[in-house]
């Protein structure tokens, strides 16, 4: 439930997915079709892998080694739903699936990283030095992109020492990379930076991977400068991200509680450790979420969303319906888009009062849920 309006940053690929779309990414093909040859007659004990799609990697490598521990890394708790869900037979037993904002699996033996030439770049090389890292001494890292005029990924893989060999192929490239020991250099992609709501001054960090990284989005300031919360207020910030529209609500009142939920682990990190360091801890809960579930339904006082405008408003209706669910009755919904009609259209079904209201080339929707 990632709050980003871009297409780059929330890929509408990863949602085909869900339309009983089985056959692996691109470039997870191209790990499936290389491992045997990079592999090897190694039989490792350790194997990491990410995936664009249904962690077919993952669950191959589990398959192929049975007395092998396998995880299957996402930073998408909805993609891991997918993923957990969307094979007709069952897991192997020894293959795990974790959201997680890192790599948590040490000493692992292979890493396989699928990745996507349309995918952040930052993030790209935050994931390669993760994985490099997770290595042991001899350990093998393979990474495939579906760009076949890649050379890019070598340069990144490259100046972590050891050899890279690059196997250049019709639908994309396979890199393959033995740790021989640590790299020279550990980059720390982890962004500070600050914004302003009225007269309090918030200093945050942001990730890779994590909506509006390193700058507060100007739909998220629009929503900032709109939204009423009186102090005392419970207030649910539906796909936060890095959390600056529910640090903004903590800062209207001292006894605001905000409850803070999305889909992406790294931005569930950044948002919970970003309210401890402006002093807000004890009234900001972050919480990994990918259905809209609050923890207590009926009894927000306010509901704030900066849905993504791609997917046929799909997770317009997601945010919607997930403040329906939280809200009490009289309850205020608060919404930033550039697409209203949507929400003209739609709100009224279940709330009343439904205002839309332009500000600076977005405009901020308005409405309170009713009785019935």
């Amino acid at each position: 439930m990632n709050d980003s309006p871009d297409a780059d940053n929330y890929n509408s690929d990863e949602h085909e997915a869900e339309n009983s779309q089985l056959k692996p990414k691109v470039s997870e093909q191209l790990l499936l079709d290389a491992w045997p040859a990079a592999v090897g007659y190694l039989v490792p004990a350790r194997v990491l892998c990410t995936s664009p799609g249904r962690a077919q990697l993952a669950d191959f490598a589990a398959r192929q080694y049975p007395t092998a521990e396998v995880v299957g890394s996402f930073l998408d708790l909805h993609m891991l739903q997918i993923a957990a869900g969307g094979e007709a037979t069952e897991r192997p037993t020894n293959l795990t699936l974790r959201c997680e904002p890192d790599f948590t699996l040490p000493n692992v033996d292979v890493v396989g990283l699928p990745l996507s030439s349309q995918g952040d770049g930052e993030l790209t090389r935050d994931q390669l030095q993760q994985g490099f890292l997770a290595l042991r001494d001899g350990g093998l890292l393979l990474a495939a992109t579906d760009n076949p005029r890649d050379s890019w990924m070598a340069e990144v893989l490259q100046s972590f020492g050891g050899k890279v060999r690059r196997h250049a192929l019709e639908r994309g490239v396979v890199y393959a990379v033995h740790r021989t020991g640590p790299p020279p250099r550990v980059r720390d992609y982890r962004a500070e930076f600050a914004f302003r709501d009225r007269e309090r001054l918030f200093t945050v960090e942001s990730r890779p991977g994590v909506f509006s990284h390193r700058r507060i989005d100007p739909g998220a300031r629009r929503l900032i400068d709109a939204m009423e919360i009186v102090d005392g207020d419970r207030v649910l910030d539906i796909g936060c991200g890095w959390g600056a529209v529910g640090l903004a609500a903590t800062a209207r009142g001292s006894k605001v509680l905000v409850e803070a939920i999305d889909s992406h682990a790294r931005a569930v990190e950044c948002s919970q450790a970003n309210a401890e360091r402006n002093g807000a801890a004890g009234r900001y809960a972050a919480r990994l979420e990918a259905g809209g579930q609050s923890s207590a339904p009926g009894s927000f006082d306010v509901a704030l969303g900066n849905p993504p405008y791609y997917a046929n408003f799909r997770i317009a209706e997601l945010f919607t319906a997930a403040a329906h669910s939280a809200l009490r009755i009289g309850g205020k919904l608060w919404m930033v888009t550039k697409f209203a009609e949507w929400y003209l259209d739609n709100l009224p079904g279940r709330f009343d009062n439904v205002e839309a209201r332009e500000v600076k080339g977005y405009v901020v929707v308005s409405a309170r849920k009713r009785r019935s």
